[in-house]
Formats: structure tokens, C-alpha cells, sequence
């Protein structure tokens, strides 16, 4: 009974056994298939999103710890509007793939991206208030943990690097829409009136354990200078390494003879801010984007200067760590010169990185000068 069921694969023909064990085997392969993809996803679930697993984070307790008295008003109300459970803006510049494969999304320089996402998000959680995310962590910076945008694919995403949005037209955000996407710089956006209110900087970003032991190791400067040379430095760089092409952005035609300007203009204030130091006793800090202007302070010790190639600010995520690293530093001083580009008009006169690293610093007015190196 059992052979005439074909239930004996012995009395079977050959290339019957064959058939039989090839379906066999195939109905093997595709359980074992379904379970891996079952179990995947539930540890893809399971497991920490990986923006919080492999970026660092702060708590709010944390935050709030670390916050200035003229701050925590601020705070609150940025807290409140984070607990809004009907509308949520997520401001995305996700360029960590751009050198690799999947997901890229082009973004300007550290100063024009971090400028221009605080004033989004002063708008839509200090003005409109809504809940922000933001997508993705700088590195070197500790992000508010709530504020960290966690795809739905999960795991997934990070592993096939991809997104679930898609923000590269850089369309004005909806803001009709509960959820929400924007570029940390859409189009229509207009510079002239990209004021933020600056504890926002303190409550999304603080510098991470690491950084924070970098930022220790340097001295304390009297005077923050900000050279800013120009992207026509760079071409050669920008043309061939992400940078979105070669710039003609010069707003230097002579570094030595600039540079004696600035600090001339860093003397004036010196003796304005610091009326009883001598003049040898007074240290400046210098950030600038060309290596050249480093090199010419060199072996001075008046100057505190970082050992970063100024090149690097321009590539990737190590870029960003730098960048910040030269901001927060340009940051703490208690007053600071910058050049001013008289070809341009508006806040492009000045250079977003500067502008950014003042707001950090809660530097006021005037304990800036703004050094004009044509005349």
C-alpha cells in the first residue's frame, strides 16, 4: 500500500527520488529563508535605532544641567512643544553616504548648515511650536536625544543606506502636512533675516566627551580672529571631492597684507576689552580656511592655533568635527574680529561660520569688529 502511495522512494524511479528531494530541499531553503527575514525584522524592532546606538546623545536633565540662568526659559518652552503629539517637522541633510553608496543628500559648509537649521527650528518649535527631528547627528556633538530622527526601516536603513524620505529638491516645507520634510537649506529660504534665538544652539548640540577633552587641551584666548580666505583656495578640492564644485568665492586677494590688517583690528579691541593687560600678555585665537594664514603664525606664542589642515572641513563627517571643533573654540573668546567680504551683500558679508560660532558664544555687539582688509 505504502509503494502504491509512492510512499517508498526506494521502488521509486530515479529521477523521481531527484524531483522528491529537490522539492524537499526547496521547501527547507524557503522556511529557513522566511525565518531569517521574520527574525530580522523583529531584532531590526527590538534592537535600538541605530542614530541613538551609534551617534552620541544628551538627555534633557543633562541639558538643562548644563544650561546658562538666561537659557532655561527657553528650554521649557522648547520642551513643551516637543511633547506635541499632532504635527512634527523633520529637517534632514543626510551626506554621511554621499562618499560611499544609497542616500545622499549634498549640503553646504558646516556654518551655512548649522545657521540655517537653528532658524528652522526656531521657527517651527519656538514660533509654531511643533515637535522637531533632525536628521542626521553632527559628529563630535552630543544631539538632544529627542530631538534625533529615528527612520522606520531601522537597521535596515543604516545597512542599505537608505531613507525614507526624500528632501534633495529642497522644496519649502508643508507645513499643512502632520508629518513634514525639509533640507536644512530649502530654496526660497532668504538670508538677510537668519537670526535664531541662540540658547537653541546650547539645547539641540553639546559638545561630546571627546570633543569636550579636545576643546580642554587648548588655552584660552582673549581674542577670537576668523579669517575666512575664501573657497577659491580650495577649487582644486572642491571640484573633485564633493565639495559641489569649484567656487570663486575670494575674499582675500592678499593673505600676508590681510593678515597684518586683522590684527590690527584684534589689537584695537584687545585694548578696548582688556584695558589693564599688556599688550604681551593678550593671546589670540585663530580659525581661519587656509593653511597659508596658519603657517604664518606658526611659532608665535601668542597665537592659539589648532594643527587641522583647513582642507578638512570640506569632506564628510571627520569635516564636521573639525569645523565644530574651530567654532567652539573661535566661540569662547570674549571678543572677535572678522573679515568682511564688501563683494557680497546683506549676512553674506560675513561668513555663516562666524556668525554661528558668536550666537554659540553669546557674544555681543560690541565686543565685535568687523575688519574691512580693502581699505
Amino acid at each position: 500500500k505504502g509503494r502504491a502511495m509512492g510512499s517508498d522512494n526506494g521502488h521509486l524511479p530515479l529521477w523521481r527520488r531527484d524531483y522528491v528531494h529537490n522539492k524537499r530541499l526547496k521547501r527547507k531553503l524557503l522556511i529557513i529563508f522566511l525565518s531569517v527575514i521574520v527574525f530580522a525584522w523583529k531584532l531590526n524592532r527590538l534592537v535600538p535605532s541605530p542614530e541613538k546606538v551609534l551617534y552620541d546623545t544628551v538627555s534633557a536633565e543633562q541639558v538643562e544641567s548644563k544650561l546658562s540662568s538666561h537659557c532655561l526659559h527657553t528650554f521649557r518652552r522648547f520642551q513643551q512643544c516637543q511633547r506635541s503629539t499632532n504635527f512634527t517637522r523633520v529637517f534632514a541633510c543626510h551626506r554621511s553616504w554621499c562618499r560611499s553608496f544609497g542616500h545622499c543628500e549634498p549640503c553646504t559648509g558646516i556654518g551655512d548648515r548649522l545657521h540655517h537649521l537653528l532658524k528652522l527650528v526656531d521657527t517651527a518649535s519656538l514660533k509654531d511650536c511643533v515637535r522637531v527631528s533632525i536628521d542626521y547627528p553632527i559628529t563630535g556633538m552630543a544631539m538632544l536625544d529627542s530631538v534625533i530622527y529615528t527612520d522606520p526601516s531601522a537597521w535596515l536603513s543604516e545597512i542599505l543606506h537608505y531613507r525614507s524620505y526624500d528632501v534633495s529638491d529642497r522644496k519649502l516645507i508643508d507645513i499643512s502636512q502632520p508629518l513634514s520634510f525639509s533640507h536644512f537649506t530649502p530654496n526660497g529660504m532668504g538670508k538677510a533675516t537668519q537670526n535664531f534665538n541662540p540658547c537653541l544652539a546650547s539645547i539641540l548640540f553639546q559638545p561630546s566627551n571627546k570633543m569636550q577633552m579636545e576643546l580642554n587641551s587648548y588655552p584660552h584666548a582673549h581674542i577670537g580672529i576668523h579669517f575666512r580666505a575664501g573657497d577659491v583656495y580650495h577649487t582644486d578640492i572642491l571640484a573633485g571631492g564633493g565639495g559641489g564644485g569649484a567656487k570663486r568665492d575670494q575674499r582675500v586677494t592678499d593673505l600676508e597684507s590681510g593678515l597684518h590688517k586683522m590684527l590690527q583690528c584684534s589689537r584695537r579691541l584687545a585694548k578696548k576689552l582688556y584695558p589693564n593687560e599688556s599688550e604681551e600678555s593678550i593671546k589670540y585665537y585663530l580659525a581661519t580656511d587656509n593653511q597659508q594664514v596658519k603657517d604664518m603664525v606658526n611659532g608665535n606664542h601668542k597665537f592659539v592655533v589648532t594643527g587641522i589642515i583647513p582642507q578638512s572641513f570640506i569632506g564628510g563627517d571627520g569635516g564636521d568635527h573639525d569645523a565644530m571643533l574651530e567654532m567652539y573654540l573661535l566661540a569662547r573668546s570674549k571678543g572677535l574680529v572678522v573679515n568682511v567680504n564688501r563683494n557680497l551683500k546683506n549676512a553674506d558679508r560675513i561668513s555663516w561660520f562666524f556668525q554661528t560660532a558668536k550666537m554659540l558664544g553669546f557674544v555681543p555687539h560690541e565686543n565685535i569688529i568687523e575688519c574691512d582688509l580693502e581699505t
